[in-house]
Protein backbone atom coordinates (compact mmCIF):
# COMPACT_ATOMS: atom_id res chain seq x y z
CA UNK A 1 0.00 0.00 0.00
CA UNK A 2 2.76 2.46 0.93
CA UNK A 3 4.69 1.55 -2.19
CA UNK A 4 1.66 2.21 -4.44
CA UNK A 5 1.10 5.57 -2.75
CA UNK A 6 4.77 6.47 -3.17
CA UNK A 7 4.75 5.51 -6.86
CA UNK A 8 1.50 7.39 -7.47
CA UNK A 9 2.78 10.49 -5.66
CA UNK A 10 6.09 10.33 -7.58
CA UNK A 11 4.24 10.12 -10.90
CA UNK A 12 2.06 13.11 -9.98
CA UNK A 13 5.08 15.19 -8.92
CA UNK A 14 6.99 14.28 -12.09
CA UNK A 15 3.98 15.18 -14.23
CA UNK A 16 3.63 18.52 -12.41
CA UNK A 17 7.36 19.21 -12.88
CA UNK A 18 7.21 18.51 -16.63
CA UNK A 19 3.91 20.38 -17.08
CA UNK A 20 5.17 23.46 -15.25
CA UNK A 21 8.30 23.47 -17.40
CA UNK A 22 6.20 23.03 -20.56
CA UNK A 23 4.21 26.13 -19.55
CA UNK A 24 7.43 28.15 -19.10
CA UNK A 25 9.03 26.69 -22.24
CA UNK A 26 6.11 27.67 -24.48
CA UNK A 27 6.62 31.29 -23.45
CA UNK A 28 10.43 31.32 -23.57
CA UNK A 29 12.83 32.32 -26.32
CA UNK A 30 16.35 33.34 -27.23
CA UNK A 31 18.22 35.80 -25.05
CA UNK A 32 21.64 37.38 -25.62
CA UNK A 33 24.33 36.13 -23.20
CA UNK A 34 28.12 35.92 -23.00
CA UNK A 35 29.45 32.46 -23.82
CA UNK A 36 32.92 33.40 -22.59
CA UNK A 37 34.50 32.79 -25.99
CA UNK A 38 34.31 36.38 -27.24
CA UNK A 39 36.51 38.64 -25.10
CA UNK A 40 37.33 41.84 -26.98
CA UNK A 41 38.87 43.55 -23.94
CA UNK A 42 39.55 40.51 -21.69
CA UNK A 43 36.00 40.65 -20.29
CA UNK A 44 33.38 38.30 -21.68
CA UNK A 45 30.87 40.13 -23.87
CA UNK A 46 27.45 38.96 -25.04
CA UNK A 47 28.00 36.97 -28.20
CA UNK A 48 25.46 34.15 -28.26
CA UNK A 49 21.69 33.79 -28.36
CA UNK A 50 20.71 30.97 -26.00
CA UNK A 51 17.18 29.63 -25.58
CA UNK A 52 15.74 30.12 -22.07
CA UNK A 53 12.29 29.40 -20.57
CA UNK A 54 10.12 32.35 -19.55
CA UNK A 55 11.52 32.22 -16.00
CA UNK A 56 14.82 30.64 -15.04
CA UNK A 57 18.30 30.97 -16.53
CA UNK A 58 20.71 28.15 -17.32
CA UNK A 59 23.47 28.26 -19.95
CA UNK A 60 27.06 27.14 -20.56
CA UNK A 61 29.88 29.60 -19.99
CA UNK A 62 33.61 29.32 -20.73
CA UNK A 63 35.54 31.26 -18.07
CA UNK A 64 38.87 33.07 -18.40
CA UNK A 65 40.64 30.16 -16.65
CA UNK A 66 39.65 27.91 -19.56
CA UNK A 67 36.98 26.01 -17.60
CA UNK A 68 33.49 25.22 -18.84
CA UNK A 69 30.76 25.84 -16.29
CA UNK A 70 27.12 26.88 -16.09
CA UNK A 71 25.57 30.21 -15.22
CA UNK A 72 22.16 29.84 -13.66
CA UNK A 73 19.66 31.04 -11.12
CA UNK A 74 17.73 28.86 -8.68
CA UNK A 75 14.87 28.13 -11.06
CA UNK A 76 17.39 27.40 -13.82
CA UNK A 77 19.12 24.79 -11.66
CA UNK A 78 15.75 23.26 -10.76
CA UNK A 79 14.78 22.87 -14.42
CA UNK A 80 18.34 22.31 -15.74
CA UNK A 81 17.76 18.78 -17.11
CA UNK A 82 14.75 19.95 -19.12
CA UNK A 83 16.43 23.21 -20.18
CA UNK A 84 19.39 21.23 -21.56
CA UNK A 85 16.99 19.03 -23.55
CA UNK A 86 15.18 22.11 -24.87
CA UNK A 87 18.51 23.73 -25.80
CA UNK A 88 19.37 20.68 -27.90
CA UNK A 89 16.09 21.17 -29.78
CA UNK A 90 16.70 24.94 -30.06
CA UNK A 91 20.49 25.23 -30.45
CA UNK A 92 22.42 28.36 -29.49
CA UNK A 93 23.18 30.93 -32.18
CA UNK A 94 26.68 32.41 -32.00
CA UNK A 95 26.54 35.97 -33.31
CA UNK A 96 30.15 37.04 -32.75
CA UNK A 97 33.06 34.65 -33.23
CA UNK A 98 36.27 35.03 -31.19
CA UNK A 99 37.93 36.53 -34.29
CA UNK A 100 35.27 39.26 -34.42
CA UNK A 101 33.31 38.00 -37.45
CA UNK A 102 29.54 38.15 -37.07
CA UNK A 103 26.53 36.02 -38.00
CA UNK A 104 22.80 36.85 -38.30
CA UNK A 105 20.58 37.12 -35.23
CA UNK A 106 17.65 34.72 -34.83
CA UNK A 107 14.31 36.21 -35.93
CA UNK A 108 12.84 38.67 -33.40
CA UNK A 109 9.72 36.46 -33.13
CA UNK A 110 11.94 33.84 -31.43
CA UNK A 111 13.49 36.23 -28.90
CA UNK A 112 12.79 35.86 -25.19
CA UNK A 113 9.95 38.21 -24.13
CA UNK A 114 12.10 40.13 -21.62
CA UNK A 115 14.95 40.55 -24.12
CA UNK A 116 12.55 41.68 -26.85
CA UNK A 117 10.96 44.16 -24.44
CA UNK A 118 14.38 45.56 -23.46
CA UNK A 119 15.39 46.02 -27.11
CA UNK A 120 12.07 47.63 -28.01
CA UNK A 121 12.32 49.95 -24.99
CA UNK A 122 15.84 50.98 -25.98
CA UNK A 123 14.65 51.51 -29.54
CA UNK A 124 11.81 53.76 -28.33
CA UNK A 125 14.21 55.75 -26.14
CA UNK A 126 16.71 56.29 -28.94
CA UNK A 127 13.95 57.40 -31.29
CA UNK A 128 12.13 59.65 -28.84
CA UNK A 129 14.90 60.82 -26.53
CA UNK A 130 15.67 59.72 -23.00
CA UNK A 131 12.58 61.35 -21.55
CA UNK A 132 10.37 59.77 -24.21
CA UNK A 133 8.52 63.01 -24.97
CA UNK A 134 10.15 64.30 -28.15
CA UNK A 135 12.10 63.18 -31.17
CA UNK A 136 15.86 63.56 -31.06
CA UNK A 137 16.98 66.09 -33.64
CA UNK A 138 20.52 66.14 -35.04
CA UNK A 139 22.60 69.21 -34.28
CA UNK A 140 22.29 71.94 -36.88
CA UNK A 141 26.01 72.74 -36.68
Amino acid sequence: MIRKTFLWLSAVLLAAYVASFAFLACRGGYTFVPSGSYRPMTLASPDTFVWQPLHGTFYRFHDASDHDLYRADTLGYLYSPLILVAQRIRPSVTVFDPDGSSHPFPPMSQWHPSFREAVESLDRKTRTGVSGDKTIQPDAN
